[in-house]
């Protein structure tokens, strides 16, 4: 797969006069993905992506020499003529899948964002179908795990986000993290509980960067910094009953918490709710 796309960064407005809306600064991105299927059990995928200069301050687009390669279809060419350390963010990867059984899956990937300055991550998890031979009993746990400054750059308009969202994961970067996952379902009744626990290092009165925050230039930063390491605790159960199968329609109750802290403060939030959802199928392309 070959893509083309740009992204929007809105910590950067772009000149308006009193008629327009107000403009934010684009940035190019390509993402190509190859994935091959060794046999029946076993995929093995490469991935390569890169983040482009964004345009200048005036809107204007910057077409410098190495723009030719944004429309370049060769796999892995730009990663050998650019490195992972150019002035556009450059970061590739693998990815696997292995079915260990009919239904249970090993699944796992791993990244590079930049070989001089220690930026990786990976991903491990396991998921499986009727555990314990309990029809509808489903499972997941994952571990992921992304060193600090990863995503990011020296020049911050180049990190991987999007409408000022991370585009790898919501922690940004600098973190380690478990989830677990089961759900289970009788007829129409179901239950499902999730489990999120993470580490991170917290930035010290937002005055030393750290390595989380991907919006922030890593130029000049010793990688080797360390602050608050902050804990992340995340639960919630949700019960509920399938009213509509067809239109995925469901009546369902639940509870959350939601914990974050650290040798300085600690953060805590519960929240019961009860609900009616649906999931129609997506007519909206505007994005």
């Amino acid at each position: 797969m070959f893509y083309h796309t740009n992204f929007q960064n809105l910590s950067v407005e772009l000149p308006t006069s009193p008629v327009t809306e107000e403009r934010f600064q684009r940035k190019m991105g390509t993402i190509n993905h190859l994935n091959l299927i060794v046999n029946k059990r076993i995929h093995i995928g490469i991935f390569e992506s890169i983040i482009w200069k964004a345009s200048e301050s005036d809107g204007q687009w910057m077409y410098e020499d190495d723009y030719l390669n944004f429309i370049n279809p060769v796999m892995m060419f730009r990663s050998f003529q650019f490195g992972l350390n150019d002035k556009n963010n450059v970061m590739v990867g693998m990815n696997l899948k292995v079915k260990l059984a009919d239904k249970l899956n090993l699944y796992a990937q791993a990244m590079l964002d930049d070989n001089q300055s220690d930026k990786y991550g990976f991903q491990v998890g396991l998921k499986g179908f009727d555990l314990f031979k309990i029809k509808n009993l489903y499972f997941q746990a994952e571990y992921n795990t992304v060193s600090a400054y990863s995503y990011g750059h020296m020049d911050s308009t180049r990190n991987y986000s999007h409408y000022n969202q991370a585009l790898a994961h919501p922690l940004g970067a600098g973190f380690s993290e478990f989830i677990g996952i089961v759900n289970y379902k009788v007829k129409d009744f179901f239950v499902d509980v999730k489990f999120n626990y993470a580490t991170y290092q917290e930035d010290s009165l937002n005055v030393y960067h750290l390595g989380k925050d991907i919006f922030k230039s890593d130029a000049g930063i010793p990688i080797s910094a360390s602050g608050q390491t902050t804990t992340l605790l995340y639960e919630t159960i949700k019960l509920g009953y399938m009213i509509n199968p067809q239109t995925h329609m469901q009546l369902l109750v639940g509870f959350s918490n939601r914990s974050e802290k650290n040798n300085f403060w600690n953060k805590e939030t519960q929240y019961f709710f009860i609900g009616l959802r649906t999931a129609l199928n997506n007519q909206y392309f505007d994005f």
